[in-house]
């Protein structure tokens, strides 16, 4: 005999507490990874950070060795300022601050004595990140009397 109606299959579905609970799980995770990515860019800006006052450094340098030896001795202590890629900037949009000192003459060792040499000097810098609390990165540099 056949039934007239039979009973159709039921269909499953979830539940609004397995929603729920699955929604939980998802929201924490993302939360999670949201957290981790904050950190990775505070993270990689330092870095930026880093490394454009290690060109800047490099780069100061470089010039000071350039610099003719009599204009280097004759200028005293001075301030340069760079942008964020380090391109030289005016004081109010600087966002690295150079302080270079006056050079010193370096004492060498000569037949025992220790000399000043005249055509060594040791000219020393800091570089200043704006808003940062730590101290500042301090540099050195000889620069000897090319004969130039």
């Amino acid at each position: 005999m056949k039934f007239p109606f039979a009973p159709r299959p039921r269909l499953r579905a979830f539940s609004l507490v397995e929603v729920c609970l699955a929604l939980g799980i998802v929201s924490f995770a993302f939360l999670s990874i949201m957290g981790l990515t904050f950190i990775g860019f505070s993270g990689f800006q330092k870095a930026i950070g880093t490394t454009m006052e290690t060109q800047i450094a490099q780069r100061l340098a470089t010039q000071l060795r350039q610099t003719d030896f009599s204009e280097l001795m004759a200028g005293g202590a001075s301030t340069r300022h760079f942008d964020i890629e380090g391109l030289p900037v005016s004081a109010g949009e600087a966002v690295f601050t150079v302080t270079i000192d006056a050079p010193k003459h370096v004492a060498l060792p000569q037949g025992g004595d220790m000399d000043e040499s005249p055509n060594l000097v040791l000219v020393s810098f800091r570089i200043t990140k704006r808003g940062s609390t730590t101290t500042p990165n301090a540099y050195q540099v000889y620069v000897a009397n090319a004969g130039t």
